[in-house]
């Protein structure tokens, strides 16, 4: 049958994201409430009507999964409902699925989507501006919908409601990269330029896939060699701050869903850090001067160290991880006294820069009740080692892979592409190092004439090719 209007909304995941669950077990993150995963969830009804939903699609047009898909003919919906009633919607912060279309085309204002706070009482918003250029198409898109823009109050009845009112239809999904700050790994220190930053996630956003960005803090101190080119300064001032709230301004108004990790990066004096890189009361004082100013932003999480050195055997990792608590500890007194809920916040592997992740295992983080804690692993290293280091721990902990990438003696290219291969089976997100053309390994090329590179050509190099193909 020849189709006279694209189908729409191809979803292959849907579900609310939580801000703050009434319990959570220690080590884990907010739990999010399923709505539709290969299947619509057991607690959830199906309300679609006037032939809103199609039969659900299968296979490599689904994303290798199943997607629920929508009907954009006048008058339609796609709904679904709380099977056991209506749920308290302040413990979420929004609905986050992913979206596709047969073909590719310009959504209108006709097409909204939203939830209901009782039967018959929708609470809606145009579809369009949660997506990349009000477009949708074949490629999975990642949406997120906060509540606070649907007005939805403290209960929902229906949620995920898409709907169509006159026009043509749509739905999506997310993952990675690693960036440097406004400093760009001492190649701007003296030429700080927020715009620039903004230039490069817009591109890895829109020419890679990129939905999450580590974002590198880059600050120095007396005896750090970085030091001589900064100027006016590299402190963890008020312009710096503006610069990156800036930042994580652009990013929730024109990409929302898009995560970013703010990482305590680089200098060990210019964090306070102690000679192995555990934070100490230093840090903990210049993440609550962060945490302050920038935690207004619900897209931003936390990362407290860089990489803990050394420490091969072991032996200190009881005291790496009271370092690792008292920092955690530390930014969720700051939330809470700036009333923010608590971010994701990443602590980092115990020993050998940041790698082995097991200490943790055992001994989960239990500063705020360990909610919203990830544990971040840098694993420049072969695959053989890789169940050790992150697989195996992944199985009871939240991991994030913060840093890896083709290292000589470390790791190779099929070392790390075998790292993004298991990692998006098993659904363990990493950000590659990095989104630079002068901090190896280079996801660009260095067309910069060996300056900042402000308004350089951006293009990829083959270790940036190798990350797209995986994002």
């Amino acid at each position: 049958m020849r189709r006279t209007r694209a189908l729409l909304l191809l979803l292959l995941m849907g579900g609310l994201a939580a801000v703050q669950p009434a319990a959570a077990a220690v080590g884990t993150l907010l739990a999010d409430r399923v709505i539709f995963s290969g299947k619509l969830a057991s607690s959830m009804g199906d309300s679609s009507y006037n032939g809103g939903r199609l039969p659900d699609l299968t296979g490599a047009a689904a994303g290798g999964g199943v997607a629920a898909t929508f009907n954009p003919k006048p008058g339609a919906g796609l709904q679904f409902y709380f099977a056991a009633g209506a749920v308290d919607a302040s413990k979420y912060a929004g609905l986050a699925f992913k979206i596709a279309a047969d073909t590719s085309f310009t959504v209108n204002g006709g097409i909204t989507v939203g939830v209901q706070v009782a039967p018959g009482i929708p609470k809606g918003v145009p579809l369009k501006t949660y997506l990349a250029d009000g477009k949708v198409g074949p490629a999975w898109q990642a949406v997120f919908v906060p509540l606070a823009d649907l007005g939805a109050g403290t209960a929902l009845s229906r949620t995920l409601s898409v709907y169509w009112q006159g026009g043509t239809v749509q739905q999506p999904r997310m993952y990675i990269q690693g960036i440097q700050d406004t400093r760009s790994c001492v190649a701007c220190v003296g030429q700080q330029n927020a715009s620039e930053v903004i230039r490069r996630m817009d591109f890895a956003i829109a020419s890679m896939g990129a939905r999450m960005f580590r974002l590198d803090m880059e600050t120095y101190a007396a005896g750090d060699e970085a030091l001589q080119w900064c100027w006016p300064d590299c402190n963890m001032d008020s312009k710096y701050l503006t610069d990156l709230d800036t930042i994580l301004t652009w990013v929730a108004s024109k990409h929302p869903g898009v995560q970013v990790l703010l990482a305590a990066w680089n200098s060990k004096r210019g964090w306070g850090m102690t000679d192995l890189e555990w934070p100490t009361a230093t840090t903990n004082a210049m993440w609550r001067t962060v945490v302050t100013r920038l935690g207004k932003h619900p897209h931003v999480w936390w990362g407290v160290s860089n990489e803990p050195e050394y420490n091969f055997d072991g032996a200190q990792d009881a005291q790496v991880w009271q370092a690792m608590n008292t920092a955690v500890a530390a930014i969720r007194a700051a939330e809470k006294d700036a009333g923010q809920y608590p971010h994701i916040v990443t602590v980092q592997g115990t020993r050998a820069w940041a790698r082995p992740l097991d200490y943790y295992v055992t001994h989960p983080i239990t500063a705020g009740d360990g909610i919203n804690v990830a544990y971040e692993t840098h694993p420049y290293n072969p695959q053989a080692d890789f169940a050790a280091l992150w697989v195996n721990p992944a199985k009871t902990l939240p991991v994030l892979i913060g840093e890896f990438g083709p290292v000589d003696g470390s790791m190779t290219s099929a070392d790390a592409e075998k790292l993004m291969q298991t990692a998006n089976s098993l659904g363990i997100p990493w950000t590659a190092w990095t989104l630079h053309m002068r901090c190896p390994p280079n996801l660009l090329q260095d067309l910069s004439n060996y300056g900042c590179g402000v308004g350089m050509p951006l293009r990829l190099t083959a270790w940036g090719e190798l990350i797209k193909k995986y994002l």
